[in-house]
């Protein structure tokens, strides 16, 4: 198998094109330095949920503590267009009441994590004017997981 996966190393590296997902058991995953949790759907559920209140109230300290410092949000506008934000950006547009204040009816839809390293979560948020469907994707780093991006597309009702 070494031998096998060493081939598939050293043709990927004079092959730019070429790339080569080896699959590995949650038994190899625990020998990595990440922390493997007892429960890692409830631990992404709540930085997610600590993420969505924070901008219910605009709590910037909350939504911060759970953004990678390489976080990015691509909001899908159905009147406004594509926009895409860094962390500091988004963050700011919440302290200048840009963004959030209002608490939204929130939906888990689906959480699918790949081998407690990586997630993505689908939730519904039902607000006033809109409803909101947010995809998130979370990184797993030393045992904390953080939101690295947000896809949001806007509905607006009628």
């Amino acid at each position: 198998m070494k031998k096998l996966m060493l081939l598939f190393i050293l043709i990927g590296s004079f092959n730019k094109g070429f790339s080569v997902s080896i699959p590995f058991k949650t038994s190899e995953i625990r020998n990595l330095s990440i922390p493997i949790s007892d429960d890692p759907i409830g631990d992404i559920k709540n930085v997610v949920q600590e993420h969505l209140d924070g901008s219910a109230t605009r709590d910037i300290s909350k939504m911060s503590s759970v953004l990678h410092d390489d976080f990015r949000i691509v909001v899908n506008n159905a009147k406004k267009g594509v926009t895409v934000l860094d962390r500091a950006t988004m963050l700011n547009f919440y302290k200048q009441k840009k963004f959030g204040g209002e608490v939204k009816l929130i939906e888990f839809i689906s959480i699918d994590v790949q081998g407690n390293l990586s997630a993505i979560v689908k939730v519904k948020e039902t607000g006033k004017k809109a409803i909101f469907n947010l995809y998130f994707s979370l990184i797993n780093t030393n045992g904390n997981w953080k939101i690295i991006n947000e896809l949001a597309y806007l509905d607006y009702l009628k």
